[in-house]
């Protein structure tokens, strides 16, 4: 489950444009060519920055932008950065779930799966990974086979 911090901008931040989000936020975002990662968020100085790899495809860049949003928000609500290799995991994961909410609530996935019943389509629909969408389904939708 995500924090009530991560909880809290996601019920103020409703609808949003990810790009106005950390816009809104002050924090710097950096594209960059010269760089074998894909994304990184980092505290300089007291700056903020998201850096991120030119010419990914816009579902991933904004899907992992929210990714890192969740860090920034993390760091600055006093959380710990500080973690063992299990915990960090788990940040990640939690990290992964809170860019999903910025895109899509429970209701809009559920309605969209009743509906359409293919991950694909719902991936397009949401601009989400596929590997996303199905976690999501498989949190919304106990012990059931999903369609390709």
């Amino acid at each position: 489950m995500l924090t009530d911090v991560l909880e809290d901008f996601l019920e103020e931040n409703k609808q949003k444009d990810i790009y106005r989000i950390i816009s809104e936020l002050w924090i710097n975002l950096e594209f960059i060519d010269y760089w074998d990662a894909n994304w990184l968020y980092m505290n300089i100085f007291w700056k903020d920055y998201i850096f991120i790899k030119n010419g990914l495809d816009e579902k991933k860049e904004r899907f992992i932008l929210g990714h890192e949003l969740c860090h920034f928000l993390l760091w600055e609500s006093g959380f710990s950065m500080n973690l063992d290799f299990y915990s960090k995991n788990i940040m990640e994961q939690r990290a992964d779930e809170f860019s999903s909410y910025i895109f899509a609530s429970d209701k809009d996935v559920k309605e969209a799966y009743l509906e359409f019943e293919n991950i694909p389509t719902l991936s397009d629909i949401f601009w989400l990974p596929e590997n996303i969408i199905e976690k999501r389904l498989n949190k919304l939708f106990k012990n059931y086979n999903f369609w390709y």
